[in-house]
């Protein structure tokens, strides 16, 4: 008889022998269906190959997806020396996992979480193992994707990823099929890259426009105005890209192999052509065009109108999430699978009755690529246009548009500041006063005051009390309707919040994440905005210091300078002398973020509201 219960799997504590199982336990509360594993557990062997397979060492944190009594983070732990967490839903299992932690020594080590994978934070992983089905691997493969870093590693035992395909397949006679599957989480290298190519005493511009899917590479090379070839021997293994592309020098072909590490928008590498005696190297920096994905994109396809509709894309937590809007229907459909490699883009839902699954890219505007319903043997084509832009203050460089995480450049609140002091600020001064330093002892600020917050330096500024409309009553706007809204007076950061800045908090916060740009010589800076932060990340600085972050409707209104403005700039309109928008020109002489402040500050005196930095 096989009995079905809320754990995923049950493997034996480290001090047994294979073959003494313990009992059966009773499910007295069913899990959710799609979660609902048949009990079998893990032979000790398999555990111990498949933390071999993926490598793991002491400087590693291992992550079990359905971790019954907590054998494979317990194995990792004492084995390896690498720290574990196990997540289950069932409560029993996760006291003898805690139990088997203690009795085996590694409970400094290892923690254990009662919850559903699916809503497991999954960031601090590098390395995670499985062992469910077929159905729920594929259930949370789009949260692998979106949480794990490039260079994760994952470990399936006997069950697949489907489409994305095993990066190595290790056999075993102990393995339930005798399979273990490996994967390593790809960097995300789809979109347009440019670079310049020295070769025998010539300087050539050079283009790919490279897609991708999971660890698939492909795409085209145009080499100094040239057609475009095909690029060839594409692999991705982590961070670590290479392929080759022909190129000619000095009217002879030569083959150009290219290999290098991606870290957000630059892959930094080399590059090699020629043989024996005539082989060469050389430094190789590609620049990808950023592509915020973020927004509302009109979704086309000609053989099946009545399939076409809005994606609406936006960040929820630290992740990208979607619908779908059937334009005949009205209907707004959950996208359950969404990935995204820079520019290349997959998802997939059921729409208008049609399983679909959209493969293609988006650059700039507008996009495009294949739709496949389940089952066709010929592919449909789809067209996309953005209709809608992000937001004002995200009319500047797209920093990080890779990773797609929020608060990508912090904006700091102070705390405290009460109704009573915002409405007596506001029946005295005006901004175009002289600059005012507050302190306490002044009594209620007045508008425009500057505040000094002690912990990290940070210049705030008095945002008096005032009313807006907020939202909009367009039929497309996902913001509708239009509403006043009362915002009571605060403290906002004259400035973006600093890499200096920033810096000082790492250092009272040892173990902590630093952002993803922060090696990056090009965005690390002493006083540029510190960029690619996460929104908890944030919001942990702002506890820090005393402060935190706006709300929505404090940010539109500072943004707007109490003027209703269409963009968050000296005059309400954005061009290279009013903000850093990506661009050589005017005033804007930065490709990357520029130092802070050195734009016109909006009608609140606050800088760098357009442009410079997501925000």
């Amino acid at each position: 008889m096989r009995s079905r219960v809320r754990v995923r799997r049950l493997i034996l504590p480290l001090a047994l022998l294979a073959g003494a199982w313990p009992a059966l336990i009773r499910g007295d509360e069913k899990a959710p269906e799609d979660l609902d594993v048949p009990f079998e557990p893990t032979h000790p062997q398999v555990v111990v190959a498949m933390l071999e397979a993926a490598k793991v060492t002491a400087r590693d944190h291992v992550f079990d997806l359905g971790c019954g009594d907590g054998r494979i983070v317990i194995g990792a732990a004492k084995r390896f020396g690498a720290r574990g967490t196990g997540v289950d839903i069932d409560p029993q299992r996760i006291r003898e996992s805690k139990e088997n932690a203690a009795y085996e020594g590694v409970a400094d080590r290892v923690t254990f979480t009662l919850g559903d994978i699916r809503n497991i934070d999954l960031r601090p992983a590098t390395v995670v193992t499985l062992y469910l089905l077929n159905s729920v691997n594929l259930l949370i493969r789009p949260k692998l994707f979106a949480d794990l870093r490039p260079g994760t590693r994952v470990v399936s035992h006997a069950f697949t990823m489907a489409d994305w395909k095993a990066d190595r397949v290790i056999q075993h006679p102990r393995a339930r099929g005798g399979s273990i599957y490996y994967w390593v989480i790809p960097a995300r290298a789809g979109g347009t890259w440019r670079w310049t190519v020295r070769a025998a005493g010539e300087r050539i511009a050079v283009t790919a426009y490279l897609d991708q899917e999971f660890q698939d590479l492909s795409g085209t090379v145009t080499i100094g105005g040239d057609r475009s070839i095909e690029i060839a021997d594409a692999a991705i293994d982590g961070k670590e890209v290479s392929f080759t592309a022909p190129a000619w020098i000095k009217g002879k072909e030569a083959r150009i192999a290219y290999r290098g590490t991606v870290e957000g928008d630059v892959i930094d590498g080399t590059l090699e052509w020629g043989e024996g005696a005539a082989a060469a190297k050389a430094h190789w920096v590609a620049r990808r065009q950023p592509v915020p994905l973020a927004g509302t994109w009109a979704i086309h396809i000609p053989q099946r109108l009545k399939t076409d509709g809005a994606l609406r894309i936006r960040v929820a937590d630290h992740a990208l999430v979607a619908t779908y809007t059937v334009a005949r229907e009205k209907k707004d459909i959950e996208i359950p699978a969404l990935y995204f490699w820079g520019a290349s883009i997959r998802f997939e839902a059921e729409i208008a009755g049609q399983k679909l699954t959209f493969r293609g890219r988006f650059e700039g505007e507008s996009g495009g690529g294949t739709a496949q319903n389940e089952g066709a043997s010929s592919a449909l084509t789809w067209s996309a246009k953005r209709v809608k832009e992000i937001s004002p203050e995200a009319a500047g460089p797209k920093i990080g548009a890779s990773a797609l995480v929020p608060a990508a450049a912090l904006a700091l609140l102070a705390a405290g500041a009460g109704a009573a002091a915002a409405e007596g600020a506001a029946r005295r001064g005006s901004e175009t006063g002289p600059v005012r330093r507050w302190t306490p002892s002044m009594g209620d600020p007045k508008p425009g005051d500057e505040y000094v917050n002690e912990k990290d330096g940070s210049i705030l500024i008095w945002i008096r009390a005032g009313e807006f409309t907020m939202g909009s009553d367009t039929a497309s706007d996902d913001e509708r309707p239009a509403h006043r809204v009362h915002v009571d007076g605060f403290w906002l950061g004259k400035y973006e919040v600093t890499n200096k800045q920033y810096g000082e908090y790492l250092k009272e916060h040892s173990g902590t994440t630093t952002p993803q740009y922060w090696e990056d010589s090009e965005y690390n800076t002493p006083e540029q905005p510190v960029v690619g932060v996460t929104r908890s990340d944030a919001a942990s600085y702002c506890e820090w210091a005393g402060l935190r972050l706006p709300t929505e409707a404090e940010w539109e209104y500072a943004a707007a300078g109490g003027k209703g403005l269409a963009y968050p700039t000296s005059t309400g309109e954005i061009g290279n002398d009013l903000a850093n928008i990506r661009g050589k020109g005017g005033r804007d002489t930065w490709l990357v973020p520029s130092p802070v402040g050195r734009f016109p500050p909006n009608p609140f005196g606050l800088y760098d509201m357009a442009g410079n930095a997501w925000e």
